[in-house]
């Protein structure tokens, strides 16, 4: 989950990337041949949707350090450990999802 549209966007748009978008559409095109998945969803920011606080604080405990050093902080909200069970539990928030197609990426509004 992440409530920065920009970064997802980045992550889902292949025309003239940077060098650390790259890295993480290489990994989710790895994660594909795995046969695994992730789904990025944007969430809007800390407008009383239920659990985006709780999106926050398990990013930042998944996203190593080295790798939040190393990225700016919209796109560190984007990075998921895929080996730790992040959330176990969350209340499902109000906001329509729509899928799309490209690297399992969805996005949603209030």
């Amino acid at each position: 989950l992440s409530d920065s549209l920009s970064a997802i966007n980045r992550i889902k748009n292949k025309t003239n990337p940077s060098d650390i978008t790259i890295l993480i559409q290489n990994k989710l095109d790895e994660t594909k041949t795995n046969k695994k998945q992730i789904t990025l969803i944007w969430i809007p920011g800390h407008t009383g949707i239920i659990g985006n606080d709780t999106a926050d604080k398990y990013a930042k405990i998944a996203a190593p350090d080295t790798v939040t050093n190393a990225l700016d902080s919209s796109l560190t909200k984007t990075l998921k450990n895929p080996q730790k069970p992040i959330l176990k539990k969350m209340e499902k928030p109000n906001y329509q999802v729509k899928p799309d197609q490209e690297h399992n990426i969805q996005m949603g509004k209030p």
